[in-house]
């Protein structure tokens, strides 16, 4: 399906269309600037044509949400000899990636835990972090660069908990 809006104001045209996403096909709204505006951080650019282009992020998380409702129901998608999520654990990982959300740090992808529970992990090159919603409602994070031994530690269950913990992946990711 092709279909495309524009709007414009006195620095720019905004364009937003239907795109083929990356990991799985699926069409995705993509936002396009034209020039004179200055391409946004982390997007791509084409530069015979001068558009810069950005993945709508509120749809990478919409992917991220809609997986972890699936998550309890579908036995396929938990590793062998794993338990379903628990509504606990679903809970709190819903929680845990509306501040991913906030923070702006898009995760590379929601997936049961092996320990039960939900894991919310991000992957940037050689560095990966992640945390981990458990059935029992202990919440653990890590970051690895593959090369040492990973930080590893617990997150306690409150909002400012999660918020330092996703702070302080972000940090990780950015360093």
């Amino acid at each position: 399906m092709d279909a495309s809006a524009i709007s414009m104001n006195a620095s720019s045209v905004q364009i937003v269309q239907l795109a083929p996403f990356k990991n799985d096909g699926a069409s995705r709204p993509i936002k396009c600037f034209s020039p004179p505006l200055n391409p946004p951080p982390k997007s791509s650019s084409n530069a015979a044509t001068g558009v810069y282009c950005e993945p709508d992020s509120a749809d990478l998380y919409a992917v991220h949400f809609a997986k972890l409702k699936e998550l309890p129901t579908r036995s396929s998608l938990w590793p062998n000899d794993s338990e379903m999520p628990s509504e606990k654990s679903i809970a709190l990982a819903a929680r845990a990636l509306r501040m991913f959300k906030r923070f702006g740090v898009v995760p590379s992808k929601v997936v049961a835990s092996a320990d039960g529970g939900v894991a919310i992990c991000i992957m940037q090159g050689a560095k990966y972090s992640d945390i981990e919603c458990l059935n029992s409602g202990e919440i653990l994070a890590v970051n690895s660069d593959k090369k040492g031994a990973p930080d590893v530690w617990d997150v306690g269950s409150d909002d400012n908990s999660i918020s330092v913990s996703i702070s302080r992946i972000r940090s990780f990711l950015k360093a």
